[in-house]
């Protein structure tokens, strides 16, 4: 069996205040008050580049069914192809390029923006995953991942896969929630719990023969249910991040990079940056065809003493979207985005866009 499917999104964004990055609100990239980009004007983009396309083919075989799916959008430099997924899938043994195991992709509030959440950690990376379902509610997963460190004043070295274990609860059929609350648990919801450590590894630029190493580790805790105070039309989604050195993981700080770890060439050490992220989402269908997302997001990095002062210490993100969907496959949405960047030395800027766009689903 064979099926093509995709997404033809078009988008325009509007940007009221300085941005690194015009066409998504990546708020990593808001320069701060005193800086040449802070004083760029408001621009126009209209892009087309979130558009994918993926195949899905299930083949039997002597040994049961095998899955193979690939995924790949415009977002490449110069708006080329690229690869979101491609894997193999037998049974409960997963090989190849989709959402890491760390990742939640199902906690991921609705919206239009390409960027998406500062604070989610929704990542793609080759892996090795096997997942077991324990019974009707409980599964567990783990996964040997593609490292990839991501070094301040470092070139990264990838020597030892990052381990990640995940635990994941859905309720039963008749659940009838802790304490009583039914309603929060519906048969929809799920939480995860992950749990990752990693080696970071990496050379000084200029000493390409020097090999430093320090260790990382993580925990994540995510998940969907349906708001308590409406749970016949709300949905709420979080998640919460803590660690050291997982960085690359949150999305704010794999777009700007280098927030794995910082190399100090004067004591010669690297050392893992401590990292917070969390998220809140709350969408409420006013009726079959509209429906509304606000969220907030928060990525707090405890700088060091070496780093230096305009170094990346947090970003806010607040958006707030409305969608109207006419037919079950088209959606017509409107999203405002506001946030901004505060510095280790305290230097803050901020920055608003305005997105207009359409998903067509096929």
């Amino acid at each position: 069996a064979l099926r093509a499917a995709g997404l033809v999104r078009t988008t325009g964004v509007a940007t009221f205040g300085p941005l690194g990055i015009e066409d998504r609100f990546v708020t990593s990239s808001i320069p701060v008050e005193g800086t040449p980009e802070a004083g760029k004007q408001p621009r126009f983009v209209l892009t087309a580049i979130p558009s994918r396309v993926n195949l899905d083919l299930r083949t039997p075989t002597g040994v049961g069914a095998m899955r193979a799916f690939v995924e790949g959008d415009f977002a490449g430099e110069g708006r080329l192809f690229r690869l979101r997924h491609a894997y193999g899938q037998w049974k409960d043994l997963l090989v190849g390029q989709t959402w890491s195991t760390f990742a939640d992709p199902e906690a991921e509030p609705d919206g239009i923006d390409f960027e998406g959440l500062n604070a989610i950690a929704l990542f793609r990376q080759p892996l090795v995953r096997y997942t077991k379902q324990l019974n009707e509610r409980y599964s567990l997963a783990a996964a040997v991942e593609n490292p990839a460190p991501d070094i301040t004043n470092a070139k990264g070295v990838s020597q030892v896969p990052d381990l990640v274990i995940r635990a994941r609860w859905r309720p039963a059929e008749g659940y009838r929630g802790l304490f009583g609350l039914a309603n929060v648990f519906r048969r929809d919801a799920h939480v995860n719990l992950a749990l990752l450590v990693r080696q970071i590894r990496g050379e000084p630029l200029d000493e390409p023969n020097t090999t430093l190493s320090t260790s990382g580790f993580g925990a994540g805790l995510s998940g969907r249910l349906s708001a308590p105070w409406d749970s016949r039309n709300g949905q709420v989604t979080f998640s919460a991040y803590a660690g050291s050195g997982i960085g690359r993981y949150i999305t704010d700080l794999g777009t700007l990079g280098g927030q794995d770890a910082f190399f100090d060439p004067e004591t010669n050490t690297i050392d893992a940056l401590p990292v917070f992220a969390w998220y809140f989402g709350y969408e409420r269908h006013w009726n079959p065809k509209w429906r509304s997302t606000f969220t907030y997001g928060t990525v707090i990095v405890t700088n060091i003493e070496p780093q230096p002062g305009n170094a990346f210490h947090q970003t806010n993100r607040w958006s707030l979207n409305l969608t109207w969907s006419p037919i079950r496959r088209v959606d017509i949405v409107s999203e405002f985005l506001f946030g901004n960047r505060i510095n280790k030395d305290g230097a803050s800027g901020g920055s608003s866009q305005l997105q207009l766009g359409t998903n067509f689903r096929f």
